[in-house]
Protein backbone atom coordinates (compact mmCIF):
# COMPACT_ATOMS: atom_id res chain seq x y z
CA UNK A 1 0.00 0.00 0.00
CA UNK A 2 1.62 3.18 -1.13
CA UNK A 3 1.50 6.20 0.39
CA UNK A 4 -1.32 7.80 -1.29
CA UNK A 5 -3.61 4.76 -0.03
CA UNK A 6 -2.43 4.96 3.41
CA UNK A 7 -3.31 8.64 3.43
CA UNK A 8 -6.62 7.92 1.73
CA UNK A 9 -7.64 5.06 4.84
CA UNK A 10 -6.58 7.66 7.44
CA UNK A 11 -8.69 10.64 6.10
CA UNK A 12 -11.85 8.35 5.58
CA UNK A 13 -11.08 6.55 9.26
CA UNK A 14 -11.09 10.32 10.81
CA UNK A 15 -14.09 11.17 8.58
CA UNK A 16 -15.73 7.71 9.82
CA UNK A 17 -14.71 8.69 13.41
CA UNK A 18 -15.90 12.46 13.27
CA UNK A 19 -19.22 10.86 12.15
CA UNK A 20 -20.21 8.30 14.44
CA UNK A 21 -19.15 10.83 17.50
CA UNK A 22 -21.44 13.22 16.20
CA UNK A 23 -24.07 10.61 15.85
CA UNK A 24 -23.57 9.26 19.25
CA UNK A 25 -23.42 12.74 20.10
CA UNK A 26 -27.03 13.30 18.21
CA UNK A 27 -28.23 10.61 19.91
CA UNK A 28 -27.34 11.22 23.76
CA UNK A 29 -28.34 14.82 23.05
CA UNK A 30 -32.48 13.57 21.66
CA UNK A 31 -32.37 11.02 24.69
CA UNK A 32 -31.26 14.46 26.92
CA UNK A 33 -33.45 16.40 25.39
CA UNK A 34 -36.77 13.72 26.00
CA UNK A 35 -36.01 12.98 29.18
CA UNK A 36 -36.27 16.50 29.87
CA UNK A 37 -39.57 17.41 27.96
CA UNK A 38 -40.70 13.82 29.89
CA UNK A 39 -39.88 15.18 33.02
CA UNK A 40 -41.80 18.73 32.66
CA UNK A 41 -44.49 16.50 31.15
CA UNK A 42 -44.69 14.51 34.45
CA UNK A 43 -44.44 17.37 36.54
CA UNK A 44 -47.07 19.47 34.66
CA UNK A 45 -49.09 16.51 34.99
CA UNK A 46 -48.77 15.98 38.88
CA UNK A 47 -49.51 20.11 39.18
CA UNK A 48 -52.53 19.64 37.30
CA UNK A 49 -54.17 16.46 39.37
CA UNK A 50 -52.75 18.35 42.59
CA UNK A 51 -54.81 21.61 41.53
CA UNK A 52 -57.81 19.27 40.51
CA UNK A 53 -57.58 17.44 43.84
CA UNK A 54 -57.49 20.59 46.13
CA UNK A 55 -60.24 22.05 43.62
CA UNK A 56 -62.75 18.89 44.47
CA UNK A 57 -61.46 19.46 48.42
CA UNK A 58 -62.34 22.92 48.20
CA UNK A 59 -65.73 22.89 46.74
CA UNK A 60 -66.92 19.85 48.87
CA UNK A 61 -65.99 21.66 51.89
CA UNK A 62 -67.77 24.59 50.10
CA UNK A 63 -70.84 22.33 49.71
CA UNK A 64 -71.14 20.86 52.88
CA UNK A 65 -70.44 24.47 54.54
CA UNK A 66 -73.53 25.35 52.53
CA UNK A 67 -75.95 22.60 53.31
CA UNK A 68 -75.12 23.10 56.96
CA UNK A 69 -75.14 26.76 56.65
CA UNK A 70 -78.32 26.44 54.65
CA UNK A 71 -81.10 26.60 57.13
CA UNK A 72 -84.87 27.45 56.38
CA UNK A 73 -85.14 30.89 56.04
CA UNK A 74 -87.23 33.38 58.31
CA UNK A 75 -90.72 33.50 58.63
CA UNK A 76 -92.15 36.05 56.66
CA UNK A 77 -95.05 38.13 58.20
CA UNK A 78 -98.28 36.70 56.50
CA UNK A 79 -98.39 33.36 58.54
CA UNK A 80 -98.72 33.65 62.03
CA UNK A 81 -95.66 35.02 64.04
CA UNK A 82 -94.46 34.50 68.28
CA UNK A 83 -93.88 38.11 69.20
CA UNK A 84 -91.14 37.76 71.84
CA UNK A 85 -93.34 39.96 73.86
CA UNK A 86 -95.76 38.01 74.48
CA UNK A 87 -97.09 36.42 77.71
CA UNK A 88 -95.71 32.93 78.05
CA UNK A 89 -98.79 30.42 79.00
CA UNK A 90 -96.64 28.35 80.45
CA UNK A 91 -97.76 30.23 83.50
CA UNK A 92 -100.71 27.90 85.19
CA UNK A 93 -101.86 31.19 87.14
CA UNK A 94 -102.71 33.23 84.22
CA UNK A 95 -106.17 33.65 84.66
CA UNK A 96 -106.59 34.66 80.71
CA UNK A 97 -105.51 31.59 79.38
CA UNK A 98 -105.56 30.68 75.75
CA UNK A 99 -108.36 28.13 74.82
CA UNK A 100 -108.42 25.52 72.43
CA UNK A 101 -110.77 23.23 73.36
CA UNK A 102 -111.63 19.97 71.26
CA UNK A 103 -108.85 21.89 68.36
CA UNK A 104 -106.79 19.53 66.61
CA UNK A 105 -103.42 21.26 66.98
CA UNK A 106 -100.61 19.58 64.29
CA UNK A 107 -97.03 19.74 65.17
CA UNK A 108 -94.38 19.19 62.39
CA UNK A 109 -91.07 18.81 63.35
CA UNK A 110 -89.79 19.76 66.74
CA UNK A 111 -87.55 17.30 69.09
CA UNK A 112 -88.85 14.35 69.67
CA UNK A 113 -87.37 14.60 73.28
CA UNK A 114 -90.13 17.24 74.05
CA UNK A 115 -93.18 15.65 72.31
CA UNK A 116 -94.27 14.47 76.00
CA UNK A 117 -93.96 18.46 77.40
CA UNK A 118 -95.32 19.53 74.23
CA UNK A 119 -99.04 17.07 74.35
CA UNK A 120 -99.34 17.66 78.02
CA UNK A 121 -99.26 21.57 77.48
CA UNK A 122 -102.03 21.61 74.53
CA UNK A 123 -103.88 19.21 76.51
CA UNK A 124 -103.90 21.48 79.71
CA UNK A 125 -105.34 24.11 77.30
CA UNK A 126 -107.93 21.56 76.31
CA UNK A 127 -106.66 20.67 72.90
CA UNK A 128 -105.34 17.92 71.10
CA UNK A 129 -102.10 16.87 69.52
CA UNK A 130 -101.08 15.36 65.86
CA UNK A 131 -97.42 15.08 65.32
CA UNK A 132 -95.60 14.99 62.24
CA UNK A 133 -91.93 14.14 62.20
CA UNK A 134 -91.05 13.88 58.37
CA UNK A 135 -88.31 11.23 59.07
CA UNK A 136 -90.05 7.40 59.62
CA UNK A 137 -91.05 5.77 56.89
CA UNK A 138 -94.50 6.18 55.16
CA UNK A 139 -94.80 9.58 57.04
CA UNK A 140 -93.63 11.39 54.08
CA UNK A 141 -97.96 10.65 52.87
CA UNK A 142 -99.47 11.11 56.13
CA UNK A 143 -98.44 14.71 55.95
CA UNK A 144 -101.35 16.45 53.54
CA UNK A 145 -103.87 14.36 55.67
CA UNK A 146 -102.64 15.93 58.64
CA UNK A 147 -103.16 19.63 57.32
CA UNK A 148 -106.55 18.83 56.58
CA UNK A 149 -107.70 17.41 59.93
CA UNK A 150 -105.67 20.06 61.86
CA UNK A 151 -107.30 23.20 62.93
CA UNK A 152 -104.04 25.03 63.27
CA UNK A 153 -100.33 24.18 62.75
CA UNK A 154 -97.40 24.78 64.92
CA UNK A 155 -93.80 24.05 63.15
CA UNK A 156 -90.17 24.82 64.22
CA UNK A 157 -88.27 25.38 61.81
CA UNK A 158 -84.65 24.78 63.45
CA UNK A 159 -85.81 20.93 63.27
CA UNK A 160 -87.79 20.42 59.84
CA UNK A 161 -86.37 20.19 56.23
CA UNK A 162 -86.87 22.43 53.51
CA UNK A 163 -89.70 20.38 51.32
CA UNK A 164 -91.84 19.95 54.50
CA UNK A 165 -91.50 23.68 55.42
CA UNK A 166 -92.42 25.10 52.39
CA UNK A 167 -95.00 22.47 51.97
CA UNK A 168 -96.85 23.27 55.27
CA UNK A 169 -96.11 27.48 54.23
CA UNK A 170 -97.58 27.18 50.94
CA UNK A 171 -100.56 24.68 52.26
CA UNK A 172 -101.60 27.37 55.22
CA UNK A 173 -101.63 30.29 52.42
CA UNK A 174 -103.72 28.85 50.70
CA UNK A 175 -105.98 27.34 52.83
CA UNK A 176 -106.06 30.18 55.53
CA UNK A 177 -105.43 27.89 58.46
CA UNK A 178 -103.68 29.16 61.45
CA UNK A 179 -99.73 28.64 61.07
CA UNK A 180 -97.24 29.40 63.54
CA UNK A 181 -93.39 29.10 61.78
CA UNK A 182 -90.80 29.26 65.14
CA UNK A 183 -87.63 30.28 65.40
CA UNK A 184 -87.03 27.22 67.68
CA UNK A 185 -88.25 23.91 68.98
CA UNK A 186 -88.41 24.94 72.84
CA UNK A 187 -91.00 24.65 75.07
CA UNK A 188 -91.52 28.16 75.96
CA UNK A 189 -91.34 29.46 72.26
CA UNK A 190 -93.61 26.43 71.83
CA UNK A 191 -95.75 27.93 73.99
CA UNK A 192 -95.70 31.58 72.69
CA UNK A 193 -96.88 29.95 69.48
CA UNK A 194 -99.75 27.90 71.30
CA UNK A 195 -100.38 31.34 72.78
CA UNK A 196 -100.64 33.04 68.72
CA UNK A 197 -102.95 30.23 67.62
CA UNK A 198 -105.36 30.12 70.10
CA UNK A 199 -105.74 34.08 69.89
CA UNK A 200 -106.30 33.88 65.40
CA UNK A 201 -108.72 30.80 66.59
CA UNK A 202 -110.75 32.69 69.08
Amino acid sequence: MNQLQKNLVDSTTSIRTQAYKRTEKSIFLSYYHRSIIIKYLLKYIFKIKALNLLRFKFNNQRTTHSLRGNRAPQFKPKILSCSPTCPSILNKAQTNRPDISNKYVLCIGGRGKLYPEYRCLIESLGGKLLIYRGNQKGDTDRLPDLLTCADMVICPIDCVNHETYFAVKHFCKKSGKPCALLDHCDLTTFGKGIETLAGAAA
